[in-house]
């Protein structure tokens, strides 16, 4: 019971670094290169480049540090399905 409440926090530390993450470079996207001035669309590929990043931060931290002794042999698969996931939710 002990081992499964540490991985539940440490998944909640990744997917809220995911968050942080994802809030961060949305803003300093937004607020800089990709301005609604500069870029019309700047916010929307702000936001798609931020979730890009936070999803393939999210499954590494729970890939190799909260599920490190379980992950699959096939990293690619596992990304591909984690992503799908991610964007589905």
């Amino acid at each position: 019971m002990r081992a499964l409440i540490a991985q539940f926090a440490r998944f909640g530390v990744v997917g809220f670094g995911g968050l942080i993450l994802d809030v961060g470079l949305f803003n300093l996207l937004r607020l800089t290169v990709l301005a609604p001035e500069v870029i019309h669309e700047g916010p929307v590929i702000a936001k798609i480049i931020s979730t890009s990043v936070a999803i393939v931060a999210n499954w590494l931290g729970n890939r190799y540090w909260t599920f490190g002794s379980t992950r699959r042999a096939h990293a690619l698969r596992e990304g591909i399905e984690f992503a799908i996931v991610s964007l589905g939710g």
